[in-house]
């Protein structure tokens, strides 16, 4: 009997100072004692923190009237703002949906990659 490998389980990281995620090649990093996804978001909230007095990470904003749950990683004076690394499946549909119920205006920042 023959086993495949199943592609949808995740992978195994040891250290787990990776994501969890296979996609993914985020690493973990803590500032303020606020634990983010990756290096990248973590330096959005080091620059937001300069420019803003409140901000709050991971609200959770429903989409449509089938309640689609979406959080932003952040959310300073009435604009949400995400970092992305990579764009998924799921965050292209979710971005689409924001343009009609989404409650404000959704800024999106891209890392640029750091050479070795």
């Amino acid at each position: 009997m023959k086993f495949r490998k199943n592609i949808f389980s995740p992978r195994l990281i040891k250290g787990g100072s990776k994501s969890y995620s296979s996609f993914s090649n985020a690493r973990k990093c803590e500032i303020d004692g606020i634990k983010f996804a990756s290096q990248a978001e973590g330096a959005l909230y080091v620059y937001l923190k300069s420019q803003y007095d409140k901000i709050f990470c991971q609200p959770k904003v429903y989409l449509t009237k089938a309640e689609i749950l979406y959080k932003p990683d952040f959310f300073c004076d009435g604009i949400y703002m995400e970092m992305k690394g990579r764009e998924s499946v799921p965050w292209r549909l979710k971005r689409r949906l924001w343009k009609f119920y989404g409650p404000s205006e959704l800024h999106v920042y891209k890392m640029k990659s750091q050479p070795y």
